[in-house]
Formats: C-alpha cells, structure tokens, sequence
C-alpha cells in the first residue's frame, strides 16, 4: 500500500493496487472473471466469465490472503455449478458394454465464449477446469481503487498544549 501526504491539505491518498483475476485461452486470450452482486435489487448474484476486461472483477492485491478469499475463492465452481450456464448430462449408452455417456451443454456467457473459442462443449469445458486462474496487477482506476482519509494535521502550537 502506497501512501502520500501533501504538506498543503489534510487529505491523504492511500492507493491499494487492483488485481482482476484471468486465463489465458490459446484462441480467445485473457479470459476474466466477472461478477455481478444482485443484493441491492433482490436478484441472484451472478459468476461467470467475460473477455472484456471493463467487465472483469476487480479486487485489492492480497485479497487471497485475506477475509475476502472466503467470498470470491471458489467463483469458478459456482460458475459450474449454474444450471443456467454449465449442465453436464449422463445417458447410458446403447451399445453392449452398457457405458454411460456424458454431454456437456452450455448456456449463457460460456456458451458464447465456447462458441468464439471453436472448441466443442467438451473441448472447452475441459479447458475451463484446467486453466491456470492467476491475479494480474492492473493500473489504478481512481474512484473505486482508491481511498481516501482525512487526516488532521496538528500545528506544531497545539501539539504543545496537548502534551502539557
């Protein structure tokens, strides 16, 4: 954490750098994840993935290390575990050794991806629970990365009288 006190104001800058966390996809690039809290409107929260980093979730450098992990570390198996987004289906296959076959279906922002990515379902399913999910530092965006404080500077006189 980077601090800066001007000697003019009683305003200082405390700035927390930004992470978002992404994959890297051979044919789509960085893949980010994004989330989007319905609380305030009393709808679902919604995980999922994007390409476009305006979109992607921002979080303060370290938040693994701190309270936070225990809201966002399993953001991809709540992707997976979206109906809406990622069913996997088991059928007993017909032929004589009676196996059972699987089919992946897509929906939502992963089927978009998959379908740019010219994966099959399958093909992009495995690569999903295979990629390497790393934090990536990015610049500052001001407002919503940053914080500010107000700080009062004491004059060297009231600093005496409060020790006296």
């Amino acid at each position: 954490m980077q601090c800066s006190v001007s000697p003019l104001t009683i305003v200082a800058q405390c700035s927390v750098p930004s992470v978002v966390i992404c994959a890297s996809h051979p044919t789509l690039g960085p893949v980010y994840w994004c989330f989007t809290d319905g609380a305030d409107h009393n709808a679902p929260s919604c995980y999922t993935l994007t390409t476009n980093r305006e979109n992607a979730l921002t979080l303060p450098k370290g938040w693994r290390d701190s309270i936070m992990a225990w809201n966002h570390r399993d953001h991809m198996a709540k992707v997976m575990a979206d109906e809406d987004q990622f069913l996997e289906t088991y059928d007993l296959d017909e032929s004589d050794d009676g196996a059972w076959e699987t089919a992946t279906i897509l929906g939502g922002m992963l089927k978009v991806l998959q379908e740019r990515s010219g994966q099959s379902p399958n093909g992009f399913s495995a690569w999903l629970t295979q990629a390497a999910w790393l934090d990536k530092e990015v610049q500052d965006e001001g407002f919503e990365s940053s914080e500010t404080y107000l700080i009062p500077q004491l004059k060297p006189s009231t600093w005496q009288r409060m020790q006296a």
